[in-house]
C-alpha cells in the first residue's frame, strides 16, 4: 500500500547514503494506492481479510494525497538506490517503471526522461546490449525518448556492435560529452559502463566457443578503458575470476600441469548457465509458485471489488460490449470509434484517480 510517507522515508536513506533499512520496503510491489473516501465494506475494521484500502485514505489521517510526481519520483529513488548496492536488474524494473508511466495528452515528464537515460545504461550492464522501449509507454514519451536520449542511445550502439571496437565507445563518452554525463548525474553509470565493456565481451565469447585460452581472450577483447588489448593475460585471468566470483560468468579456468594461479596461461570452460533441477528441488519450486499464488487471491479479490464499483471500469466494460455487437454486425466504423473510446476513458481515468494515473 503505498502513502505520502514512502517517498520522504526513500528520499532520507538515500540522501544520507544508508539504505539497507528501507530494502525491504522499496523490493515490496505496490498493490494498491489509497482511495479519496471510506471504503465501502461491511466487514469490521478488524478483519484481517480487508484490503489495506479500507482503512489507509484520504479521510483516515494516515496518508495525504499521493500525486501522479511523487510516484514517479519514489521509483526513481527505488532505482537509485538499488544503484549503489549494484542490482542492476531491480533498478533496471524501476527505472522502466517511471518510463511506461502513464500520461495525459501525449506528455512526458523529465524525471521520466531522466529514467529511461538510466534505463538505457543499465540495460547494459544487465543484458550487454541496448534494450527497445516496452511498447506500454505512450507514443509522446517514445518520441521524447528517442529525442533526448540520443547521446545515450550512441554510448549503447557503440556498446553492442564491435565495428569500431572499444574505441568508438571511449570516443563516444570521452572529450565534449563528460559534461553531459555530470550535469545529467550519470557519470558514476558511465564508469560502470566502460567497466563492464570488456566483460560482457568475454560473455558474449560463449556464443562461439566452449573452450578458448586465456591467452585468445586477451587478443580478441579490449578494454574500454585504454581501447587496446590488455597488456598481459595474467590481467585477463584476475578479470575472468572476478566475473566467476560475481556470478557473471559461468566458467571454470583450467590451469596446465605446471602452471599456477595468476599466470595467465591455461583455458577458460563455458559451463552452461543453469543446471538441471532435481526432483525434490522441481517440487519445491513447484510449492513455492503454489504459496505466492495462494498471497496474490486477496489482493485480486480487492481489486475485482474495486473495479466493481467503478464508474469509468464499467463504462469501459459497457463500451466493449458495445464494440463486440458492432464488430459482429460488420460496422465498418468500428475500429476509428473504438480508438475514439479508448483515448476517451483514458483521459477519464487519468482525471478521476488520486494519484494521476
Amino acid at each position: 500500500m503505498f502513502t505520502s510517507h514512502h517517498l520522504p522515508l526513500v528520499k532520507l536513506a538515500y540522501d544520507i547514503n544508508h539504505v539497507e533499512p528501507v530494502l525491504k520496503l522499496i523490493n515490496k510491489n505496490i498493490v494498491f494506492y489509497p482511495a479519496g473516501k471510506n471504503y465501502d465494506d461491511s466487514r469490521r475494521i478488524c478483519d484481517l481479510s480487508l484490503p489495506p484500502v479500507a482503512f489507509i485514505h484520504l479521510e483516515s489521517g494516515l496518508t495525504d494525497k499521493i500525486t501522479s510526481s511523487a510516484i514517479l519520483e519514489y521509483d526513481i529513488l527505488c532505482g537509485q538506490c538499488h544503484l549503489s548496492r549494484c542490482d542492476w536488474q531491480a533498478a533496471f524494473d524501476a527505472f522502466e517503471r517511471v518510463l511506461t508511466f502513464p500520461t495525459r495528452d501525449h506528455g512526458c515528464s523529465k524525471i521520466m526522461v531522466d529514467a529511461y537515460n538510466k534505463w538505457i545504461l543499465v540495460g547494459l550492464l544487465l543484458k550487454g546490449k541496448s534494450q527497445q522501449v516496452p511498447p506500454l509507454s505512450g507514443q509522446g514519451a517514445q518520441r521524447a525518448y528517442s529525442t533526448t536520449g540520443k547521446p545515450y542511445l550512441a554510448v549503447a550502439k557503440a556498446f553492442e556492435e564491435n565495428e569500431g571496437g572499444a574505441t568508438a565507445l571511449k570516443a563516444e563518452i570521452e572529450g565534449p560529452a563528460t559534461k553531459f554525463w555530470a550535469e545529467d548525474g550519470n557519470v558514476g553509470l558511465i564508469g560502470e559502463v566502460v567497466k563492464h565493456y570488456q566483460r560482457w565481451q568475454i560473455v558474449n565469447l560463449r556464443d562461439v566457443y566452449s573452450k578458448i585460452s586465456i591467452e585468445e581472450i586477451r587478443r580478441c577483447t579490449q578494454s574500454a578503458y585504454t581501447g587496446e588489448e590488455l597488456a598481459k593475460a595474467s590481467e585477463v585471468e584476475e578479470l575472468i575470476q572476478s566475473m566467476i566470483s560475481s556470478g557473471m560468468l559461468s566458467g571454470v579456468i583450467e590451469k596446465p600441469d605446471g602452471a599456477v594461479n595468476g599466470d595467465g596461461q591455461g583455458y577458460l570452460t563455458f559451463l552452461p548457465p543453469g543446471e538441471e533441477l532435481t526432483e525434490n528441488q522441481f517440487a519445491a519450486e513447484l510449492l513455492d509458485c503454489a504459496n505466492r499464488i495462494k498471497q496474490l487471491e486477496p489482493l485480486v479479490t480487492a481489486a475485482n471489488e474495486r473495479l466493481g464499483t467503478s464508474r469509468d471500469y464499467i463504462k469501459h466494460l459497457v463500451k466493449q460490449e458495445r464494440r463486440e455487437m458492432d464488430s459482429h454486425r460488420g460496422d465498418p466504423g468500428v475500429e476509428f470509434d473504438s480508438q475514439i473510446e479508448d483515448e476517451d476513458l483514458m483521459s477519464g481515468i487519468l482525471t478521476s484517480h488520486p494519484a494521476g494515473i
